[in-house]
Parts: structure tokens; C-alpha cells; sequence
């Protein structure tokens, strides 16, 4: 018998048996996930819905103040992760960025 176990994945991957067997129970049954994870599944669409909405302007300190006017309780930080993992980012202000990579094929300018 396997150090690691007897489930051929749990072995192939070098998981403890337990931790394989909690990730396939959760991902069979979502009701098993943990409440910050229910939470964000429940939290996604409204996030995208309020950006959808702005023209995609919000960032994440509006889209917070925007949900908790409609009644959503959610932090800030919350707010801001979930629309980093969605990739989801408000609108810049100023000229925007700007490069600082010299350019190797352009001419120096001469001395004066």
C-alpha cells in the first residue's frame, strides 16, 4: 500500500486522502464550501452587474458604495478582490501610463 494513500489521484498527485476526498465532495456538492467562497459565488454577479451598469468606470470603492446603497452588505476589500479576480478595473485618471524603455534604434541627440 502507498504511502500517500490508496485513491490513484490522491497518489498521483501527492495529496493526503482526506483533502482529496474534501475537494471532491465540495466540488460535487457546493453547499460544502466554506462561507467566504458561498459568499463570493453569491457576490460575483453583483459586482459585475454595478460595473456593467457604470460603463465600466467604477472601481472598486464606487461599486462597494453602489451595492451597499441597493442593500448589499459588502467591505470594500471584498469588493476590490472579487473584481481583481474577475479582472475587472475602474477607469484611470491623467494622460494614463507612460513608458520609461529608452527606444535603442533611435538617434542620441548630439551635445551641446
Amino acid at each position: 500500500m502507498p504511502a500517500w494513500g490508496s485513491s490513484r489521484s490522491a497518489n498521483r498527485c501527492r495529496y493526503a486522502p482526506s483533502a482529496y476526498r474534501r475537494h471532491a465532495a465540495r466540488q460535487r456538492d457546493p453547499a460544502l464550501l466554506p462561507a467566504r467562497a458561498q459568499r463570493d459565488a453569491a457576490l460575483i454577479p453583483e459586482v459585475q452587474r454595478v460595473y456593467d451598469a457604470n460603463l465600466r468606470v467604477y472601481g472598486a470603492v464606487k461599486v462597494g458604495r453602489q451595492l451597499l446603497r441597493k442593500g448589499v452588505a459588502v467591505a470594500r476589500c471584498s469588493v476590490a478582490r472579487l473584481m481583481c479576480r474577475l479582472g475587472l478595473q475602474g477607469a484611470g485618471r491623467g494622460k494614463g501610463m507612460r513608458s520609461r524603455v529608452p527606444d535603442a534604434t533611435a538617434a542620441c541627440p548630439l551635445d551641446v
